[in-house]
């Protein structure tokens, strides 16, 4: 996700904050290297992995804050949603458990492949 311009700028535009790319984007692989140089002396301490960052691209928030709470909004509204149909499916007896999907009050039988309500 990194390497997607819009999707850093996005990420500074919701979090009102700077976004920095680094020049590396495999940082993960980058993590494990510097653990090995760090346990094997070839760096001395933390501040010298630290000096090695690198800065490929600054993202600083441009969204306006009506913008920015709208879209915030948005975004619980359809978790809200999501969450509440989750509670509502219609695949496990009235009374029973989904292990999948937790306490049901429809009618009919749980569908899920490992048949949760058997």
């Amino acid at each position: 996700m990194a390497a997607n311009g819009w999707f850093c700028q996005f990420l500074a535009d919701v979090l009102e904050a700077r976004v920095e790319r680094p020049v590396e984007l495999e940082t993960t692989a980058l993590g494990a290297a510097f653990l090995a140089g760090l346990a094997t002396g070839v760096w001395k301490d933390l501040a010298a992995v630290a000096a090695t960052w690198e800065t490929a691209a600054v993202f600083t928030p441009k969204m306006t804050a009506t913008r920015r709470a709208a879209l915030i909004a948005g975004w619980r509204l359809a978790v809200s949603r999501t969450l509440q149909a989750r509670r509502r499916r219609p695949d496990t007896p009235r009374g029973q458990s989904c292990r999948l999907t937790g306490p049901q009050v429809q009618q009919r039988p749980c569908t899920h492949p490992m048949r949760c309500s058997a």
